[in-house]
């Protein structure tokens, strides 16, 4: 272990290593600037999740569960678990009909419950607090892992071009040492 930490601190830009080329020292200091990003990208993946959180919920409590009564249900694969099924319910005195998604063992006849928005158009089910929570966690990690992978991506690309460029510097001293009045001629 204090080899590598040896190792990755010899590499850094204020590194008194005289074998560190200015190519090396762009490298440091990139993938320090991509580190600090990736770590000032995590409270901006924690408000992702709160935004997201709150927008969820509030689209959660602006719809309504109704029973409502199941007039025809379409055939069904029969490996499926859900099939659609033309559905009425009551919506402030006045009769509704609509589309809606039920288990494929539904019979016509049945009582069900649909979730309908504020127009009284059904919508899906929401998630429950759970649902929520995991939906908004999964916003956090994915959107500072997209952050991350860029960050490292960049990095790591800038690595191969600088290294790119230490190669064909190395060709063309090799080139000039072994042309005929190059030092490796004399």
């Amino acid at each position: 272990m204090r080899y590598a930490l040896g190792s990755i601190s010899s590499r850094m830009p204020w590194s008194s290593n005289p074998l560190l080329r200015r190519g090396d020292r762009v490298v440091g200091v990139a993938g320090l600037v991509a580190a600090v990003l990736a770590v000032l990208a995590l409270p901006l993946a924690v408000l992702a999740a709160s935004a997201t959180y709150d927008q969820v919920a509030a689209r959660a409590e602006s719809t309504t569960s109704v029973s409502a009564q199941v007039v025809d249900v379409l055939p069904a694969e029969p490996t499926a678990l859900n099939t659609g099924a033309t559905v009425k319910w009551m919506d402030h005195g006045v009769a509704r009909t609509d589309t809606a998604s039920v288990p494929s063992t539904t019979r016509p006849g049945t009582t069900t419950i649909v979730w309908t928005d504020a127009s009284g158009n059904v919508v899906p089910q929401p998630p429950d607090r759970l649902g929520r929570i995991v939906g908004a966690g999964a916003v956090a990690v994915f959107g500072w892992l997209t952050v991350a992978a860029v960050m490292l991506a960049s990095v790591r690309m800038l690595s191969l071009r600088v290294a790119r460029r230490h190669t064909d510097r190395w060709d063309l001293e090799w080139r000039l040492a072994s042309a005929a009045d190059g030092w490796a001629s004399r």
